[in-house]
């Protein structure tokens, strides 16, 4: 088995932009570009040059999620979708006109990097897409945002500013984080970025590991030190018991506290050996990929193991 990154491995799903490992989840790129060496996206993407989803891409996308029921959720990331608003708005008024699709979320830095560009016709815009049918609530149309959020410090006045328009139209704000060496791989730091969370009305939603994206090796701590820093978390009450990831080409992989981490070595590097949730011809059908991605393998009983990268502490950030 080749250590090759899951960047190498491409979706073959129907249209550009569009991705799908899970049934009842799309996760759709409107524009790629990233700029953010952590960045899980960039990990898949490093390779491509920065471009948009056409309207011929939009329309067989939405077009696809139309005509398969099972997909409750849509998930769009980029390249941060909030850059280009009128791509965005277009693809939500698309999105909210499936009766199927109740529940549309969006990843963003936006708010931390041009908090500015938050004004209140741009939050109302997004807010119009929310409905709430209380005779029928899953015919119901939930928006969201998923904002990634690694320090308590990038909560500066402007950010909360934004971010509490959107609360206050309805529109909820789950916070994450990524385990980066150096800024926020210490107990003091995440209980801090948490409290913060709390305290202006970020709901805590997830802390994921690095992603073995090009140029994040410094930021990169083993996997170890997070499984640690949560289980150090869970000493408190449960709001602070945040979900502890990684990601793989094939879907997310949660660490419990008190699980066993296997490891494996490939080419004289540290890999992480774990069974994902996801049977193999699953994975293929809905992807529309015939083989497995780089680093995956079908266990006896047809299930996608996967082997990630772990991180190296002994390696020192810029």
């Amino acid at each position: 088995m080749e250590a090759t990154s899951m960047r190498h491995h491409q979706q073959k799903n129907c249209t550009c932009g569009l991705s799908r490992v899970d049934e009842d989840r799309v996760e759709l790129t409107p524009y790629f570009g990233c700029p953010c060496r952590y960045c899980i996206k960039k990990a898949s993407t490093a390779r491509c040059e920065p471009q948009s989803m056409s309207e011929e891409n939009l329309i067989n996308a939405i077009e696809y999620i139309r005509n398969d029921a099972r997909i409750t959720q849509a998930l769009i990331v980029g390249g941060d979708p909030l850059v280009k608003p009128k791509q965005l708005f277009a693809l939500l008024e698309n999105l909210a006109s499936i009766p199927h699709l109740n529940n549309i979320r969006i990843a963003t830095r936006h708010a931390l990097l041009q908090p500015e560009c938050i004004n209140e016709a741009f939050i109302e815009r997004i807010a119009s897409y929310n409905y709430v049918d209380y005779a029928y609530p899953l015919r119901s149309t939930s928006v969201s945002l998923d904002v990634a959020i690694n320090h308590a410090s990038e909560l500066q006045p402007d950010v909360i500013r934004a971010l509490n328009g959107f609360s206050r139209r309805g529109i909820n704000a789950r916070g994450h984080a990524v385990l980066l060496k150096g800024v926020n791989d210490d107990f003091h730091s995440l209980k801090n970025l948490i409290d913060h969370f709390l305290a202006v009305g970020i709901t805590p939603y997830h802390l994921m590991h690095c992603a073995d994206a090009p140029g994040g090796a410094p930021l990169r701590t083993n996997k170890k030190k997070g499984h640690t820093l949560i289980t150090q978390l869970m000493a408190f009450s449960g709001t602070y018991a945040l979900p502890y990831g990684y990601v793989t080409a094939v879907g997310t992989h949660y660490i419990t506290p008190g699980q066993v981490l296997r490891y494996e070595n490939i080419g004289g590097q540290r890999f992480i050996r774990a069974r994902s949730p996801y049977p193999a011809e699953r994975y293929k059908t809905l992807s529309g990929n015939s083989s497995l991605p780089p680093l995956h393998e079908i266990d006896d009983q047809g299930y996608i193991v996967s082997h990630y990268l772990d991180g190296n502490d002994a390696l020192l950030v810029y």
